[in-house]
């Protein structure tokens, strides 16, 4: 994605979640994961909770965003550095963020990136 396009998405919150949500980063539920009720419901701005058997669970549950705390922004930011190549060091200078949080998830990144089977032999 080229940055001009980014911009429009980073700077604002709603987008930035619905980015994140399109591209299978964050997920969206449908049904409870402790009674598969499907009476959910959003509260308190960043919270689902199950009426069912009122449960409760964020919006970044399952998701590579639950490691971390920073805005949905920051993250999409932080995708991008790591695609620019680069370092940890100077993304975290860069957005002004915590060193061992921006290594975490680029370690989270090159898991992510290892586990695709690209070495695939041709036939």
């Amino acid at each position: 994605m080229k940055f001009i396009d980014l911009m429009g998405i980073i700077q604002d919150e709603k987008r930035s979640e619905e980015y994140l949500r399109s591209r299978g980063v964050l997920k969206s539920f449908t049904s409870c994961g402790n009674c598969s009720s499907d009476k959910l419901g959003l509260i308190r701005g960043d919270r689902w909770k199950c009426y069912h058997c009122k449960s409760e669970w964020t919006r970044r549950k399952d998701s590579i965003l639950s490691l971390v705390r920073m805005k949905y922004s920051e993250f999409i930011l932080c995708m991008k550095f790591f695609e620019l190549e680069l370092t940890a060091e100077e993304t975290a200078a860069q957005l002004n963020l915590n060193y061992k949080t921006i290594q975490t998830l680029f370690n989270k990144f090159r898991i992510v990136l290892t586990s695709f089977d690209i070495g695939k032999e041709k036939k």
